[in-house]
């Protein structure tokens, strides 16, 4: 894996998230900067070139009261927090973390045509509350927002809905989500539970919680961020941030029980997540607290999905990667709040006090120490294939995979344990079985598992039945099991799950029909690449702000003033 193109510079100050428009061939990023006060008197909505990733255009974000402060009489921005792009519809939908709400823009003008936001509700009775991601289901077209609860919004109609998300989360915070597209599922990370909570996607019903176990320590958080499920490979990642450097890294996950299968460490707090489904690559950055505290603060991990192995560091900023965007010719966009370029002269700032815009590079505030206005680096790269050199390609067998079924065992009651089978079996080859929440009792006592395959009368290694004990913490499972030898391609067979022989468990069983087929392994030509060290970012000159609300054709280059 070769990186090029591998450049930095200066962008905006506040800058949160990013998307991109591969209709227009044009970055969007986000702006909201405190400043001098919690308040926020500096933002935006910036059109960036994708290649050059110089500011091409920047927005007028309304400007509200500023009551959260409880200093109505005094103005602040609304602030564009996540971003995603709306090609059929050329909008920009952006959450608002200030004000809780969800905004479209038009991607022609870089003007506000809709919001959520009701200006006579306080921020606890907005219909959404602390929005942060926003993704567009590309099946149905709708959005998702995570925030505290799950939400859905019809682009059509505006309709807003809350997803079935479980009762009782007092901590939870949704933060990504990813989409399983055949069995059509919604992943959602909850940072503050430290689960992956699965929705239907369709009727937005809650069907599992996926609990996120430390692999390096448990009992220690794991904080899950980022996630990505890639179709293709049917694996479900996810970023952890972990908690003073423990448990962060990149976790590969059992999609019905949550159990970990893989873990790769990487950095002191592992966030900003993206995903090339095309190539199964992972892109995965080091947040990091510090400069002293991570060395690898500022990198973005290369992670091959194939392999599960991080194959190239890049260096985007000295710290704080916040997140990152795939664009078009596949090259990665890192947004960082590393606050390195000081001094930044912006005229998408207002006077707190007038609500009028004016140009500044000190941010003030009535009864604060001002501030000097300092901007964040924007960076890009590129990863791409080394190729194949002489005596380096080798074979990687890409096993055959099948989709997977998971069903209730029970459907009339709130302790109701899930049960995962595949819905075909491969002969000569093993499969795996699964179940969550196989408890009994009020103090929530693991079950012990019976497993037989059609009915008793296919057996493994002379067994009709297999039975296991699941340890105290051990109320999710996973098992493989051989697939009898003389079952042969075209048959269909059966697995039993039950429990109930130990004295006071909760009796239930659950049987699931599956297919033999012939198994057909894939092959996959690899070139294996020297390890490297990590790429250091070039910085390329900045170029400049163009006049605020001033927005350029999408053809037409804009005229830019430097501090």
């Amino acid at each position: 894996m070769n990186v090029t193109d591998a450049k930095k510079t200066q962008g905006l100050p506040g800058q949160y998230t990013s998307g991109y428009s591969k209709k227009q061939n044009k970055l969007y990023v986000s702006s909201a900067e405190s400043g001098a006060a919690e308040s926020t008197n500096i933002s935006t909505l910036a059109r960036v070139n994708p290649e050059t990733l110089q500011v091409e255009a920047t927005a007028k974000i309304p400007v509200v009261p500023d009551t959260e402060n409880k200093t109505p009489n005094l103005k602040q921005f609304r602030a564009p927090l996540g971003i995603t792009v709306d090609d059929e519809h050329d909008l920009i939908w952006v959450t608002d973390g200030l004000t809780y709400s969800v905004s479209a823009y038009d991607i022609n003008t870089l003007q506000q045509v809709w919001t959520s936001y009701a200006p006579n509700k306080k921020r606890d009775q907005q219909t959404i509350q602390h929005p942060r991601e926003i993704k567009i289901d590309p099946v149905t077209g709708k959005l998702f927002v995570t925030g505290t609860g799950m939400y859905s919004i019809d682009p059509k109609t505006k309709e807003i809905k809350s997803l079935d998300y479980p009762k009782g989360v007092y901590d939870s915070f949704g933060m990504h989500t990813a989409l399983n597209s055949a069995d059509r599922e919604l992943y959602v990370t909850d940072w503050g539970t430290d689960e992956v909570l699965v929705f239907d996607a369709d009727t937005f019903t809650h069907k599992r919680s996926l609990k996120v176990t430390g692999a390096e320590q448990t009992g220690v958080p794991t904080q899950p961020h980022g996630i990505a499920y890639d179709n293709s490979l049917g694996k479900l990642y996810i970023s952890a941030q972990g908690s003073n450097g423990i448990n962060s890294g990149i976790y590969e996950l059992d999609k019905n029980t949550g159990q970990v299968k893989d873990y790769v460490k990487h950095g002191y707090l592992s966030g900003a997540l993206a995903h090339d489904e095309e190539r199964d690559l992972l892109y995965v950055a080091d947040y990091g607290e510090s400069k002293q505290i991570s060395k690898d603060a500022g990198n973005v991990a290369v992670f091959d999905a194939r392999q599960n192995k991080v194959v190239k560091d890049v260096r985007v900023s000295p710290s704080e990667v916040n997140f990152l965007t795939i664009q078009g010719d596949g090259s990665v966009v890192a947004v960082s709040r590393d606050k390195t370029y000081k001094n930044t002269n912006v005229d998408f700032r207002i006077d707190p006090t007038t609500g009028e815009y004016q140009s500044a590079s000190v941010d003030e505030y009535p009864g604060k120490e001002s501030v000097n206005i300092t901007a964040n680096t924007l960076s890009r790269f590129k990863a791409e294939d080394a190729g194949t050199a002489p005596g380096e390609t080798k074979r990687i067998i890409d096993p055959a995979s099948a989709p997977e079924q998971t069903r209730l065992v029970s459907d009339n009651t709130s302790e109701a344990a899930t049960v995962s089978a595949p819905k075909t079996v491969y002969a000569g080859q093993k499969f795996t079985i699964g179940g969550s929440d196989w408890t009994y009792g009020e103090d929530y006592l693991p079950s012990d598992i019976t497993v037989t395959l059609d009915d008793g009368k296919s057996k493994v290694n002379g067994q009709g039945e297999m039975t296991f004990k699941l340890s105290e913490e051990e109320t999710s499972f996973t098992r493989d099991i051989e697939v009898p030898a003389d079952w042969k391609p075209g048959e269909e067979h059966s697995v039993t799950i039950s429990s109930g022989k130990t004295k006071g468990d909760k009796q239930r069983s659950l049987t699931m029909k599956f297919k033999v087929e012939e198994y057909n392994p894939k092959y996959i030509d690899s070139c294996t690449v020297p390890a490297q060290d990590t790429v250091q970012s070039t910085e390329v000159p900045f170029a400049g702000y163009p006049k605020v609300g001033e927005v350029p054709s999408l053809n037409q280059q804009p005229a830019v003033t430097k501090d």
